[in-house]
């Protein structure tokens, strides 16, 4: 009873800055249906961009098209612009954070994080869609040459997989960035070089007891949102003719999200005290140039 009563009061509380932000990330959506290339040059361009400086790389911009490398046959096209992704952010920063930022500093505030969501939404589509359009790339080519996932995966699920497994992991580190810069902005704990160390402790925001159980639960509001927005929404547009096609889709996500939560999870010592943040993003860091890099060797040679 406690948990529904303190649901509604949540919701008494905030339903405003709730709407607010369905309404954004519905309105993206729509946008997103109706808009060509041309309307979406306010992200397409900055990832391209990014993206050619990542990977060395002249996109043109074509258009009605998107922006095109000729050499490689590569389209960086409407489906490329990571409004989906950026949907999925925002939709996970609003609905997980407001309500504690306005709980400690007044509703004023929760018009603040809005805006910050919607400007950490952004920023972050736009490095994370250019690191996967890099590795799009550059990876095919080195599993290509090494013979690795040549029997399992189709050209086009190879792509899909890359684009799950970075923007997935990619959403959990900017949640947890997002819960940390919530907890600086309200005071709720001291940082320790830049930052929050209370939250390798928590689940989201509130307090809880660390073990496997705080571990899940940190991860299950962007697991829900990513599952939700990339299979749920998608599955009920789909007729009883494209349900083949889809489950194979989903299957592919759904193996793919498993295996980053698997990563995650196992991103802690024997103690069971996680990896710090840090330790872990430059874990990816590491990884993704080493491909970039290595791939240009074989392009110089």
């Amino acid at each position: 009873m406690t948990f529904i009563s303190d649901m509604k009061q949540t919701l008494k509380n905030n339903w405003i800055f709730y709407l607010i932000g369905a309404a954004f990330c519905l309105g993206l959506k729509l946008y997103y249906r109706s808009a060509d290339s041309c309307g979406l040059m306010w992200i397409l361009t900055p990832t391209a961009r990014w993206a050619g400086i990542l990977g060395g790389y002249a996109f043109e911009n074509i258009p009605h098209t998107g922006y095109v490398n000729h050499d490689l046959q590569f389209i960086i096209a409407k489906s490329c612009s990571g409004v989906q992704f950026m949907v999925i952010t925002l939709a996970a920063l609003i609905f997980s954070y407001t309500h504690f930022i306005t709980s400690r500093l007044g509703t004023k505030k929760g018009f603040l994080w809005l805006a910050l969501s919607l400007l950490l939404s952004y920023a972050s589509t736009v490095l994370v869609n250019g690191l996967r359009i890099v590795l799009s790339i550059d990876l095919p080519p080195v599993l290509e040459k090494q013979g690795i996932l040549r029997d399992l995966l189709t050209p086009e699920q190879l792509h899909t997989a890359i684009g799950c497994a970075v923007y997935f992991s990619s959403l959990l580190v900017i949640y947890r960035f997002a819960g940390r810069l919530s907890l600086r902005i309200t005071g709720s704990c001291r940082l320790s070089g830049g930052f929050c160390d209370r939250l390798t402790e928590s689940s989201s925001i509130a307090d809880c007891k660390s073990g496997k159980k705080g571990k899940l639960r940190q991860l299950i509001p962007p697991a829900f949102w990513y599952l939700f927005v990339v299979l749920g929404i998608p599955l009920l547009h789909h007729g009883k003719n494209g349900y083949e096609q889809f489950a194979e889709y989903a299957a592919l996500i759904t193996v793919i999200c498993t295996a980053v939560l698997g990563v995650n999870l196992l991103f802690s010592n024997q103690n069971g005290r996680r990896l710090s943040l840090t330790a872990a993003g430059r874990f990816l860091q590491k990884t993704a140039w080493s491909v970039v890099h290595r791939n240009k060797r074989y392009r110089a040679k």
